[in-house]
């Protein structure tokens, strides 16, 4: 197995530790949820530039590769409404999101097409991961205040759940958007079923 193909699993094995220390629900626990965050952004930042730097791509890695960043992000929003941080439906946009562009993507592949990642699909990675990160920066300083003998007030609590709510609110319309360009550069498909390789 590939090196980039060993870091991409590695990203896959690192969600259900990331939700396990976001569900413990204390300081330090989110502490190394944050530490999680960060090896598994390294690991989908590094793999893609390895694979085709030492011309190591596969079919196995195109398709791991996306679907550990969907696991990752969707099991994250999942692990955030359960500590009451995340609204359920900005999981369900984002659920409904990628299971529309998936379909997509399995349904050009059957036609002998191909559906490259856009550079709004791109985006949309990014900003999902920072608004993961803001959401759980939140929660780390909250629970994180008592132990330096510092007091979480209302007033900061409400300021702070603005900021991230609106970061999110930020990756959830990056995310519409993108599912929307991916329908948009398939109609040709989608209505008349004509096979060969779609433009980004």
């Amino acid at each position: 197995m590939t090196l980039p193909n060993k870091l991409t699993l590695l990203r896959i094995a690192l969600t259900p530790l990331f939700v396990a220390a976001v569900l413990v629900g204390h300081f330090f626990t989110y502490l190394a949820a944050l530490l999680i965050l960060t090896l598994a952004a390294i690991t989908d930042l590094i793999d893609g530039r390895i694979a085709r730097k030492t011309g190591t791509r596969s079919a196995f890695g195109e398709f791991a590769d996306p679907f550990a960043d969907k696991l990752f992000v969707i099991t994250a929003l999942v692990s955030f409404i359960v500590v009451d941080a995340v609204p359920w439906w900005v999981v369900l946009i984002v659920i409904w999101r990628e299971l529309i562009v998936t379909t997509l993507r399995a349904y050009a592949a059957h036609r002998g097409a191909t559906i490259p990642v856009s550079r709004l699909g791109k985006a949309k990675t990014l900003l999902q991961m920072i608004a993961v990160l803001t959401v759980l920066a939140y929660l780390t300083a909250r629970s994180g205040f008592p132990y330096f003998g510092l007091e979480w007030g209302a007033l900061l609590d409400h300021w702070c759940r603005i900021f991230y709510l609106a970061v999110l609110g930020i990756s959830v319309a990056q995310t519409t958007l993108s599912g929307a360009q991916y329908l948009y550069n398939s109609r040709e498909l989608l209505s008349r079923g004509l096979g060969g390789e779609e433009k980004d």
